[in-house]
């Protein structure tokens, strides 16, 4: 596997590379200080497996960074990994633009420790999206704040009304309510007990909602379904 860490801090290239070799010990893992130095490896020795990426780099600036790395590399896969406070609501906006719009595969914050982090890149490396599920969370949280700040009255989304939406995409009430409990973070354990039904069938739910949203993975689905939600609370302002 080879693998570069985009990455000007040189303790937390030392932290991921301890991470990485758990996995691959034999793992072939550079090290680039700048977008530039990047760019030029790939162009020397290749497209690696994967790319660690820091979007604050001294060359390079938020999503630009992915956006420019994505003119020269379409389809290398692409982490991004960030000291950013996660409630920083603009960063938010930044990470989730970047796995929806430019296909990053997640999110690892460097406050990770070492089992989190290696969690987190077996998750990727299986080809599945990762995002902290209490990023998810506050994203949630920080745009009914955002948009109760802009109307100067508490928003609540009622569950009857986001029914109503969600069956204008298609949904059962029974999908809808899987959904629902999607946006919250509950894994597929947690929904069926809350439901009072069987994982196999909260599986077969998640499975439709996803073709309906036309999309893969469960990040991708909780996104949409949080670009619904806030269509929802737009119209009752």
């Amino acid at each position: 596997m080879r693998v570069i860490a985009i990455e000007d801090h040189r303790l937390v290239y030392d932290a991921l590379e301890a991470v990485v070799r758990l996995i691959d010990p034999n793992c072939e893992l550079r090290f680039a200080a700048t977008l530039a130095d990047a760019l030029a490896a790939i162009e020397s020795d290749g497209p690696p497996d994967l790319v660690l990426m820091d979007l604050g780099l001294p060359d390079s600036q938020g999503l630009a960074t992915l956006r420019r790395f994505r003119e020269c590399h379409s389809d290398v896969p692409v982490v991004v990994i960030s000291g950013t406070d996660e409630q920083d609501e603009g960063f938010q906006g930044i990470v989730f633009d970047a796995i929806n719009e430019h296909r990053a595969m997640g999110y690892i914050p460097k406050s990770h420790d070492r089992d989190r982090g290696l969690t987190a890149l077996r998750h990727v490396l299986a080809g599945n999206v990762y995002l902290p599920r209490e990023a998810v969370h506050q994203a949630a949280e920080s745009r009914r704040t955002a948009l109760s700040r802009a109307t100067d009255e508490p928003i609540v989304v009622h569950p009857v009304e986001v029914s109503d939406a969600l069956r204008k995409q298609g949904f059962t009430e029974a999908r809808a309510r899987v959904a629902r409990l999607l946006l919250e973070g509950l894994s597929n354990k947690e929904i069926a007990r809350k439901l009072s039904i069987t994982e196999h069938t909260v599986k077969a739910h998640a499975s439709h909602i996803f073709e309906t949203l036309n999309v893969k993975t469960r990040l991708q689905a909780v996104v949409r379904l949080e670009r619904l939600m806030s269509e929802v609370t737009r119209s009752r302002s």
